[in-house]
Formats: C-alpha cells, sequence, structure tokens
C-alpha cells in the first residue's frame, strides 16, 4: 500500500500509527529483524517510497524505543510536532503535528 500511495507524487502522503515494531531504528532507517519479518519489510517499503519519520523521541512512557510512526512524503509538510502525556491509562503519548495539505481547487 505504502508504494502505491508513493506513485502518487502529486499528492502529500502521511502514514502514522502504532505499528509495534520495536525493532526497527528509525535513526538509520534498517530493522534488526532478519530479511522477509514484518518490520524488514515496513522499513524496506518506508524507505523505497523516501518517506521521512518525524518521531525521533520516545513515545511509551516506560521510556521504551518509538514504535509510533509519522512519516511523510515532503519534509516540510509537518509541523510544530509536541508530545502530550498519555491519555487515561495508555502506555503511549499523544501526539500532536499540523500536516500542510496544500489543495488546488477547481
Amino acid at each position: 500500500m505504502i508504494s502505491e500511495l508513493s506513485n502518487e507524487r502529486q499528492s502529500r502522503i502521511v502514514v502514522m500509527g502504532d505499528f509495534n515494531y520495536r525493532d526497527i531504528k528509525w535513526e538509520h532507517y534498517v530493522s534488526t529483524s532478519p530479511e522477509g519479518h514484518g518490520s524488514h519489510n515496513f522499513v524496506e517499503s518506508v524507505r523505497d517510497a523516501f518517506l521521512n519519520q518525524h518521531v525521533n523521541f520516545n513515545t511509551i512512557r516506560e521510556k521504551q524505543i518509538s514504535i509510533m510512526l509519522v512519516s511523510t512524503n515532503d519534509e516540510l509538510s509537518v509541523d510544530k510536532l509536541q508530545h502530550f502525556p498519555p491519555l487515561g491509562k495508555s502506555d503511549h503519548i499523544m501526539l500532536a503535528f499540523i500536516f500542510d495539505c496544500k489543495c488546488n481547487p477547481k
């Protein structure tokens, strides 16, 4: 799906969520899992689509590694990324950001 979206060069793309791939090292865009594993395939598709990871801090209450993802095909399309304490009993912090989606009305 990521590769299909990335072929739409006219559109800005944002992929976000908790994918539970704890073995991805986003600072280098690599997975410590063997080839063919879900996280290895996922990070390969993110790299192949030239997506930029914007979350570079821990997203878990217990200071585990970051597993939440906010990736875009335009490095400047995400602005003012902020994090807030978890909501309720969740172990994930909350993220807020501005996504610049340019529209060309016809």
